[in-house]
């Protein structure tokens, strides 16, 4: 697996400002409270509006202070931002991490099976086993016994295994929710412009949110690293209105290159969209009591 390592770039007023809403929360906000109520409602007690949505800015995604409760946004928050320096990118892509523990296994595992592209579709628990029903590649149903069943899926793919009680379905259907999450890389045409060369690693207050040089010498960047409504937004544009819509913002943040990037030719665009890209607890629930 190879990694790119960046540093993570931490607005120090921003930083501020969570720290003040941090030891607010740690000091002021019973627990109840903080599963309640959003991370965006608890910061408007301590905050402006102004610093706030600076704050949001400034740490690049929405979910945490949106969508989910303020104890779960922040615990998220202290991991990812608060006590964290570096940033790490699979240079080949997550899939590199299943392709690696899929090699170690098949090298280093005894008396395993390994069944890809197989879908389960079914379980049934007896006292002490539980029997599987899965569907091969070539639509062949079959099935196994194991006394082990570990359910390691996301939300929409776990509602639709037939197997759970009533009572379990409910709290899969109630307690999180999926994020979208959207990745936007493009190639600009760098020969005739050594400022695309320089572009920073910038948080932006509109939809682009994050953009991160990958290699910046041959005009290669991360333009759009979004989540939450931008990232249904970016999902729904073509190529073409990507390009039109990227500079569009480009422009509005770098108001002195406008012109360059108006101008900048763009190679190639490449988009990735996920409907469930992560799942956060739900407003209202408590992880303490649900994990």
């Amino acid at each position: 697996i190879e990694l790119i390592e960046r540093d993570v770039v931490r607005d120090e007023k921003a930083y501020g400002h969570m720290k003040k809403v941090f030891e607010y929360i740690d000091t002021k906000v019973p627990h109840k409270e903080q599963v309640s109520k959003t991370l965006y409602e608890l910061s408007g007690e301590v905050l402006s509006c102004e610093e706030v949505g600076y704050m949001i800015t400034q740490y690049g995604y929405m979910s945490e202070f949106y969508a989910t409760n303020a104890y779960n946004g922040k615990s998220n928050l202290t991991k990812e931002w608060m006590e964290t320096s570096k940033i790490y990118f699979f240079k080949h892509g997550y899939m590199s991490v299943i392709n690696s523990l899929l090699s170690y296994l098949q090298r280093n595992a005894q008396n395993v099976t390994i069944m890809t592209n197989t879908k389960v579709t079914e379980f049934k628990q007896t006292a002490n086993q539980y029997l599987v029903f899965y569907e091969t590649p070539e639509k062949r149903t079959s099935s196994i016994q194991t006394n082990l069943l570990i359910h390691a899926l996301p939300q929409t793919a776990l509602l639709k295994v037939k197997g759970f009680r009533g009572e379990e379905i409910e709290r899969l259907s109630l307690s999180v929710q999926a994020n979208h999450l959207c990745r936007i890389f493009v190639q600009f045409d760098v020969t005739k412009s050594d400022w695309l060369k320089t572009i920073p690693f910038t948080n932006m207050n509109n939809p682009i949110q994050k953009l991160i040089p990958l290699n910046p010498s041959q005009g290669v960047y991360q333009i759009s690293y979004s989540d939450y409504q931008y990232a249904q937004f970016w999902n729904t544009l073509t190529n073409d209105e990507i390009v039109e819509t990227v500079k569009k913002y480009m422009g509005l943040y770098f108001p002195e290159k406008r012109s360059q990037i108006k101008k900048a030719k763009v190679l190639w665009v490449k988009k990735y969209y996920w409907r469930a890209g992560t799942h956060l607890w739900k407003i209202g629930v408590d992880p303490k009591k649900e994990s």
